[in-house]
């Protein structure tokens, strides 16, 4: 077992070079990539990167505030690199499934497997529930044909997102009569799953400080301003 772990370590170490190896030299047209370069407003495109890299900082933080209402304790900066290795793996992998190896560094400082998983899937439905309700928004005034189409996403999403949960709660009737699936597909085993609910992650998110709260607000909006402003930015540059 200590093998396997140490063979998975040394894997991921060299997983990022390998992928940014295969990326330059076999996924890129240089000819066309040299042609565009070359009509780009650069001043726009540094300005585009540099609010990325804010964009990824302020996803560091708020992050790292889920993490606390989990009882989970990390370092700014042990929230950054885990986000921005996240990030980088993320983006390389279908469904950004990637992002899920923060899950394994997490568990090597001690941290539970289920609270982990939980801290980054919280994460990305508060971003889908944000995206929904702008997507409603934006259809009332600009796509009121796509309107019902967005309104039946989002409650589909949401349907998803509780059923979910009855799955891993222990007394619903799902948990119990999908038991032995659970048991072969979760990592750390249905035991590290089965005692989370609605009701313990209320009690972490009401054990929050208000100062933590107003800051997990303040992060999320800004993030998502940095978010489109520097895709604005990457269009401006492209003409």
């Amino acid at each position: 077992k200590e093998m396997s772990k140490k063979r998975l370590k040394i894997f991921l170490q060299f997983l990022g070079p390998v992928i940014l190896f295969y990326i330059l030299f076999f996924k890129v047209d240089y000819r066309l990539l040299f042609e565009k370069a070359k009509t780009l407003h650069c001043h726009f495109l540094i300005l585009a990167a540099l609010g990325m890299v804010f964009e990824i900082a302020l996803r560091s933080m708020r992050w790292r505030i889920i993490l606390t209402s989990l009882n989970i304790k990390i370092s700014f900066l042990s929230s950054l690199s885990l986000y921005w290795l996240g990030a980088f793996v993320g983006v390389i992998t279908p469904g950004r499934l990637g992002e899920l190896i923060k899950v394994y560094f997490l568990k090597n400082r001690g941290h539970g497997v289920f609270r982990s998983f939980f801290s980054i899937i919280l994460d990305r439905i508060l971003d889908v529930l944000f995206l929904l309700f702008l997507g409603i928004l934006v259809s009332f005034f600009f796509l009121k044909e796509a309107g019902l189409y967005i309104i039946f996403l989002g409650v589909v999403v949401l349907a998803v997102i509780i059923f979910v949960f009855l799955l891993l709660d222990e007394r619903s009737f799902f948990n119990r009569f999908l038991n032995p699936l659970l048991e072969k597909f979760l990592p750390g085993g249905l035991k590290a799953f089965s005692h989370f609910g609605w009701r313990k992650l209320w009690q972490g998110i009401k054990g929050l400080k208000k100062g933590q709260v107003f800051s997990f607000i303040f992060f999320f909006v800004v993030s998502w301003i940095f978010y489109f402003f520097s895709r604005y930015l990457v269009a401006l540059s492209l003409g």
